[in-house]
């Protein structure tokens, strides 16, 4: 591949203020390219989107264009292959990595126009919106799958009775089926709120530039157009300065691990021997290297404890942008790490927690002896003797809980007691 400038030159056009370069130390410590990685082939989508508005509005020629465009599609080549990013390793962040790239193949009288209107400041936040749009698309595949999974679950335990609880006590008789529609509805709010977060996420920041726009006559409802946007973040400060959609990602991904941790700490709590009503398949088990008998519940466990890292980088995202002066900052960089780490963990926790509940054991048998042994019936009885009595439901209330005292004293609970014991 013939390069037509020296990276070692053209890099040096980027610091024409400064009269050294950075800091080795320096560099290190602000670097961000671990966090770009993923980002690397939407920047390329994003400079091709701008470089053909400019095309088409006049500012650069098609010529010109066309080059540079086909060049970011060699880059998009080069990075699949591993080979991008290890050829510039003094840059801090990906997008100039990419923009050096065409200005290596074409020369800086071509490949440099390639940032006209553009700053890195909306380059990126398009570049994020763009992920995140797909990676919601993707989670939200996964929860469907898995609300999927509760409901045939739910058909064929319609009949499956057990005891609900408050308080973590038994309260009223339910069934299993019941139990798994209310997180099915758990689940399908937080369907609903990723695809909110999703249509807010979901417009175009270019344009913007560094914080107030350009001189350049930029077409931004077209690049927005190009990349599928639904419309485009009008206010530019708004559009670089603000992370209000990464805060609210973060909030929504931890509302969706804690919706799954409730559901965690029931298979939890149901598979141990004191309660016996589920118990995880053997492929979704593991076992301790002491205690040979040990069936351990490691994959809800793990679920749990990153419900915990997705409350806690929800509470990184928000605090980082909490003081800011209006503007972009560099601390913003910051919040790609807890963010990424959310997604992934709340994706990988989704396919646990379906294929967990599509293997799960349920003892329909210990949940009904459950029900009968233990007096989860008597609200009920309050209820019928309220309907069919001159009682009043308080009274019945007072009644019913005299009886459940004086046939516990006796070793035996409401399920003994015949209908002319009542009357």
């Amino acid at each position: 591949m013939t390069r037509k400038g020296s990276s070692k030159k053209s890099q040096d056009m980027w610091r024409g203020r400064l009269g050294a370069g950075l800091d080795e130390t320096a560099l290190a410590f602000i670097s961000g390219m671990e966090e770009d990685r993923r980002l690397v082939e939407y920047d390329i989508t994003v400079n091709q989107a701008h470089v053909l508005m400019l095309k088409k509005k006049g500012i650069v020629d098609k010529k010109s264009a066309d080059r540079i465009v086909a060049s970011l599609e060699r880059a998009r080549a080069e990075h699949k292959r591993g080979l991008l990013l290890p050829r510039y390793p003094r840059f801090v962040d990906v997008h100039p990595i990419i923009e050096q790239f065409v200005i290596d193949e074409l020369g800086v009288d071509v490949g440099g126009k390639l940032h006209i209107a553009k700053s890195r400041n909306d380059q990126v936040m398009a570049d994020i919106r763009l992920y995140m749009r797909d990676e919601f698309l993707k989670l939200n595949e996964q929860l469907l799958a898995l609300i999927s999974t509760m409901l045939s679950l739910a058909r064929k335990h319609r009949e499956t009775v057990m005891p609900g609880y408050t308080h973590t006590q038994h309260a009223q008789v339910t069934s299993f089926a019941h139990y798994l529609l209310s997180h099915a509805d758990v689940l399908l709010n937080d369907v609903a709120r990723i695809m909110g977060c999703y249509s807010r996420m979901n417009l175009s920041p270019l344009g913007a530039c560094a914080f107030a726009g350009t001189s350049v006559p930029i077409d931004r409802h077209y690049t927005a157009k190009l990349l599928g946007f639904d419309g485009i973040v009008e206010n530019a400060t708004f559009a670089v300065s603000s992370r209000d959609v990464l805060q609210e990602a973060a909030c929504v991904i931890a509302l969706l691990m804690s919706s799954l941790s409730r559901i965690a700490s029931d298979i939890i709590m149901w598979s141990t021997f004191e309660f016996g009503m589920v118990e995880l398949s053997d492929e979704m088990s593991d076992t301790s290297s002491a205690m040979p008998q040990k069936k351990n519940p490691d994959p809800m466990e793990a679920i749990r404890g990153k419900a915990n890292e997705a409350i806690s980088s929800c509470a990184d995202i928000l605090s980082i942008s909490r003081g800011l002066v209006t503007g972009y900052h560099k601390d913003f960089q910051e919040m790609k790490r807890p963010l990424w780490k959310s997604m992934d963990d709340a994706r990988f926790s989704v396919a646990v927690m379906t294929k967990a509940l599509r293997t799960l054991i349920v003892k329909k048998q210990r949940m009904l002896e459950l029900v009968l042994k233990n007096n989860v019936t008597a609200m009920d009885l309050a209820e019928y003797l309220t309907l069919n009595t001159p009682l009043s439901f308080r009274e019945a209330h007072f009644l019913v809980g005299l009886l459940v005292r004086e046939t516990m004293n006796r070793g035996k609970g409401l399920s003994a007691i015949t209908s002319d014991q009542l009357t």
